[in-house]
């Protein structure tokens, strides 16, 4: 649900309960394949799919979908679709209705393994190297090889993200952004946490000699990712 993005809370403020029974005519088929066309579509969803998925959402997960959907669109309404994500109530429920469709649709999850949680944090013996992200631009500041902590200013109207990628050796991120699948030109990959504007985040990566990249993959409003709209930015480890 919703690809094109990505805390615990109480119940009162979560929404915990999803004993709600199936609306009139929601169907486990129908509601999978309407997620799935919106999984496998490299396009926003438009807002009459979002409403259709609200639709057919069957019972267990009506009141997520309805949640998370709500909260997309108003970011949608603010120009900032990604600031949604970065709501720990929203990421805690789409986690469920992710694993609701990989259970019942058949659809594949993240697939890679969990990101240790000290990529998000400031490593106090590591490098720091400041970073100012606006629309649609990356400010790094000198990187060398070695532990290194990039610490994100957002001084922009929207929400960002930093992956911080090590191109495959004779790859260039021209590659990378243009590429049907880019993991083939990428080595590995760190990201950081979702920053709203006037926000921080970081991520930590062991650089080594070679070329990297920094990109925010997060849609814009009009879904096009802020990478393809400048924010993708080489830079070389000596």
């Amino acid at each position: 649900m919703l690809a094109a993005c990505g805390g615990a809370e109480d119940e009162q403020a979560t929404g915990g309960g999803n004993d709600r029974p199936a609306a009139p005519g929601a169907d486990v088929q129908a509601y999978c394949e309407a997620a799935r066309t919106l999984d496998e579509q490299e396009t926003f969803p438009t807002s009459e799919q979002l409403d259709g998925l609200v639709t057919l959402a069957p019972g267990e997960i009506k009141d997520d979908v309805e949640f998370v959907v709500g909260r997309f669109k108003e970011g949608i309404a603010a120009g900032d679709p990604a600031g949604a994500f970065a709501d720990p109530a929203v990421e805690q429920r789409l986690e469920r209705v992710e694993e609701f469709e990989v259970r019942e649709c058949g659809l594949e999850g993240e697939g890679d393994e969990e990101q240790d949680p000290s990529v998000t944090e400031l490593d106090p013996a590591a490098a720091r190297v400041d970073v100012r992200a606006t629309e649609y631009d990356f400010e790094v500041g000198p990187t060398r090889a070695g532990r290194t902590s990039f610490v994100m200013a957002n001084d922009g109207e929207e929400s960002h993200v930093m992956v911080v990628a090590r191109l495959a050796e004779g790859a260039t991120l021209e590659q990378a952004l243009l590429a049907e699948d880019p993991d083939q030109f990428v080595e590995e990959d760190f990201e950081s946490d979702i920053a709203g504007p006037g926000e921080e985040a970081v991520v930590t990566a062991e650089l080594t000699r070679g070329n990297w990249a920094m990109v925010c993959p997060l849609p814009a409003s009009d879904g096009q990712p802020h990478l393809l709209k400048g924010m993708a930015v080489p830079f070389t480890v000596e």
